[in-house]
């Protein structure tokens, strides 16, 4: 396993605290710990350019020169351990790049700090996949039968048919290990549900609400089946986000 020190300059430190501020959200620190590799690269070769690959991968490194492209998996952590309960690769595009490309994976660690490290693992060497099925745990509301299907009250609907917010729901919930609050760009947003989202997420205060009656709002039903409500957004066509924060179920 390589490990490497990354000493930010007062500027990069700077532009990271002021686009990435110290929070709990994956994906926040997923997109600064994605900057770091960055950095660290450019302190090797100025020339080098980075590019948001549609393989699965996080990263992809060129040179000027022959070199061939390097295809990366980018992992953040808070911790100053590589923290390896924690340290999970989600989907199949992405296992399959580790496993079948043999793709290295960027571990950083301490990414809040003026000097994150970067821990190098390669499959196969430093690291095994094993999988992790989950089950989550949600009460049962009124209209759901005990086996988590909504109950029709018109007789002949359709009953535990998947809405086209199923990914929204599913994406939640492989969050939900991670931290209580997930912040997701509207850009990212349309790439987990595979569609873009209606104008009305952009421009209405009313699509991110958060009431109990979602029989007709399917994108709501998708967040509070997951455990979680909406925080806070901001509403842009361009540059719009929305945080969503886990619900506690039970009093502590």
């Amino acid at each position: 396993m390589e490990q490497h020190l990354v000493q930010l300059t007062d500027d990069e430190y700077g532009f990271l605290n002021k686009r990435y501020p110290r929070g709990t959200s994956s994906v926040l620190i997923g997109n600064r710990a994605i900057e770091v590799v960055k950095y660290f690269f450019l302190k090797k070769d100025p020339t080098c350019r980075f590019s948001s690959p549609e393989n699965g991968a996080d990263l992809c490194v060129t040179w000027q020169h022959a070199q061939k492209p390097v295809y990366i998996e980018v992992k953040g952590t808070e911790s100053d351990d590589i923290s390896w309960l924690k340290l999970k690769v989600s989907g199949d595009p992405s296992k399959n790049l580790i496993v079948s490309e043999k793709i290295p994976l960027y571990r950083v660690t301490s990414i809040f700090e003026r000097t994150p490290q970067i821990h190098i693992l390669k499959y196969g060497e430093d690291f095994e996949l094993i999988p992790d099925p989950r089950w989550s745990v949600k009460p049962i509301r009124n209209g759901e039968d005990g086996n988590g299907f909504r109950c029709s009250q018109r007789f002949g609907s359709s009953v535990g048919r998947r809405s086209k917010y199923e990914k929204l729901r599913e994406f939640l919930l492989e969050k939900s290990d991670e931290s209580i609050e997930v912040t997701v760009s509207f850009v990212q947003l349309s790439n987990v549900l595979g569609f873009e989202l209606p104008e009305s997420a952009k421009r209405y205060q009313a699509y991110w609400a958060n009431q109990k009656d979602t029989s007709n709002r399917p994108w709501a039903r998708a967040w509070q089946e997951a455990g979680f409500k909406v925080d806070s957004y901001y509403l842009s066509s361009g540059s719009g986000w929305v945080r969503f924060r886990r619900k506690k179920m039970f009093s502590e």
